[in-house]
């Protein structure tokens, strides 16, 4: 597609290497490549953004919010409410289970009103490791085998990073990877400084 400037995507392809590369898209040989020095530099990469294995305890750290709601729902789901969310009893459990209760001051328990428990389980839901049936919450075929191997889960969500389904996610992940190849700190800037 670079190479042929009459193909439909070559802009867009053209913008996503100087964006990538900092140099002109003009400046691109498709036959100068080393993949001696890209594997080297995809090694580094893999060790910038993980230096080792998880440990139980990084999975732990990484996963409580996750392993939570997960075995709460376990194995006979979590009852909602007629609109359905998450029943009171249940936000209220989930909050103080997960440390959350001084994070988050509004008052109440319902799930529509509890941003970090919505948040949670709707991602949860993304990720297919849970589902509403009949009335409750209940895990997928997914997070049924989650549940029970906490590296399974491990791995089941780190594909689910690499590979995001929404466009936002994929925006992001791009420029996480972007940051970590090129070394460079994400900027941030505060108004009026």
């Amino acid at each position: 597609m670079l190479g042929n400037p009459g193909h439909s995507e070559h802009g867009q392809c053209a913008k996503w290497l100087e964006l990538v590369t900092h140099q002109p898209a003009a400046d691109f040989d498709p036959t100068d490549f080393d993949l001696v020095a890209v594997n080297g530099q995809l090694r580094q990469l893999a060790r910038r953004i993980w230096p080792g294995d998880a440990t139980p305890e990084d999975r732990e750290t990484v996963l409580g919010p996750v392993s939570w709601f997960l075995n709460a729902a376990h194995p006979d789901g979590l009852e909602l409410t007629s609109a359905g969310y998450l029943k009171p009893a249940i936000v209220k459990r989930a909050m103080t289970q997960l440390g959350w209760d001084d994070e988050w001051p509004m008052p109440g328990r319902n799930e529509n009103n509890v941003v970090p428990i919505l948040d949670l389980r709707e991602q949860l839901q993304d990720w297919k490791l849970l589902r509403k049936f009949k009335g409750r919450l209940v895990l997928t075929p997914a997070g049924r085998h989650a549940v029970q191997d906490p590296a399974a889960l491990w791995d089941y969500l780190a594909e689910r990073f690499a590979f995001p389904q929404h466009g936002v996610d994929k925006e992001v992940m791009r420029l996480l990877v972007h940051w970590a190849v090129s070394g460079e700190a994400p900027r941030t800037t505060c108004a009026g400084k």
